[in-house]
């Protein structure tokens, strides 16, 4: 069963992979792509109230795959200025974070979409471990810009601007 899963990480039509043998197939594509310059793919997924990060060879088993609450994964929204509409999700490894951010520009000529992973410490801000970025030709996301809020609110969070934080409740 977990090889016929793993190859679904591989053989999913166009760029939308599934998140790994844990993920349901049925699971929301947040984000996909083909690591720039690099023979890997991430994809993040949410279903049932689980995140599911995969990382790895797109056709092997995923090198690393994350499983976490939707309410307790860190959810960084856009807000609301700036020159691109961005997103943040953060996966917690030990004491490796994994940020997988996606970005649009404002400009109406301009509307590539991109994404990637920053790997850091834990708690560290701007000291990656690694930096690595989606092939713009090969990313994909069935839900959107706003892919990962959109996740925490179907779980039925939603973002309390005074305090900057995800609560629960309308």
């Amino acid at each position: 069963m977990k090889k016929l899963l793993a190859l679904t990480f591989s053989l999913c039509a166009g760029p939308a992979l599934a998140c790994g043998p844990s993920a349901p197939l049925a699971a929301d594509v947040l984000l996909s792509c083909k690591i720039e310059g690099r023979d890997r793919v991430l994809s993040v997924c949410a279903a049932n109230g689980q995140a599911y990060y995969a990382y790895g060879a797109p056709d092997q088993l995923p090198e690393l795959e994350l499983i976490t609450p939707l309410r307790d994964v860190d959810v960084t929204p856009w807000p609301g200025v700036g020159g691109s509409i961005w997103e943040e999700m953060i996966f917690t490894n030990n004491d490796v974070e994994y940020v997988v951010w996606q970005s649009m520009q404002r400009d109406p000529e301009n509307t590539a979409h991109s994404g990637g992973v920053n790997a850091r410490e834990k708690g560290a801000e701007a000291d990656f471990l690694a930096s690595l970025t989606c092939d713009p030709a090969i990313l994909f996301s069935e839900a959107g810009i706003f892919a990962f809020s959109d996740a925490k609110i179907a779980n039925g969070q939603r973002w309390d601007l005074d305090q900057h934080i995800w609560v629960e409740g309308p």
